[in-house]
């Protein structure tokens, strides 16, 4: 198997191969042209939402009838909670992390 053939399939099969030189390029094209960078910036932000859902989904945090609701403008979304106010806003759920003992 030839050398670019092997790179190719590593790029094709491997989740960290493909990260990793995404990092890079986008690394070598804010170098180069950071105005062009600059404009790429709203698929970064468009990934950071991509992979929000997509772990909400996976576990199970995300309801996707309502989600559903609020993209289509049929119900607002809650009001984020103001940092004064005592509580979560309606609707949402407020999971504790179990206490840890120290000795």
């Amino acid at each position: 198997m030839s050398c670019v053939r092997r790179v190719a399939r590593i790029l094709r099969t491997s989740l960290f191969a493909q990260v990793a030189c995404a990092l890079v390029v986008a690394v070598v094209v804010g170098q180069l042209w950071p105005d062009m960078a600059t404009d790429l910036q709203p698929l970064g932000d468009l990934g950071n939402c991509v992979a929000v859902v997509a772990v909400s989904r996976w576990e199970g945090a995300l309801d996707l009838p309502r989600a559903k609701r609020v993209l289509d403008g049929k119900q607002p979304p809650a009001a984020p909670a103001s940092p004064g106010s005592s509580g979560p806003s309606s609707g949402s759920t407020v999971v504790k992390a179990p206490a840890v003992e120290r000795s």
